[in-house]
């Protein structure tokens, strides 16, 4: 699944940790993602204290369009709060970016 409004993973891999010096690891997994330059919607509200009715509407639109294009996959984000959204600025205005499905 590919959407603007959520944020895109580019691969998952397992890496394994030496634990000691016995030769034992442990498996770590990661993923690689989309690196988005911008602010949590947790960190504007604490910056700016509120968001006006005409600023959010654009927001909560993306917000909507974020987890119904995840809910038509069949994801779903059980985590869902203000710090799992980043705005990304463009010249059109924030993009939000929905993350940690987990």
């Amino acid at each position: 699944m590919t959407h603007p409004n959520v944020c895109r993973i580019f691969d998952i891999g397992v890496h394994l940790h030496p634990v000691d010096s016995s030769g034992s690891s442990e498996e770590i997994l990661f993923f690689t993602m989309e690196l988005l330059l911008g602010e949590t919607l947790s960190a504007r509200i604490r910056r700016t204290s509120r968001i006006l009715a005409k600023q959010a509407r654009p927001l909560i639109e993306q917000m909507a369009a974020g987890l119904e294009a995840a809910h038509a996959a069949h994801v779903i984000h059980r985590d869902f709060k203000p710090s799992n959204v980043v705005l990304v600025p463009g010249a059109g205005g924030d993009r939000v970016v929905i993350t940690d499905f987990g």
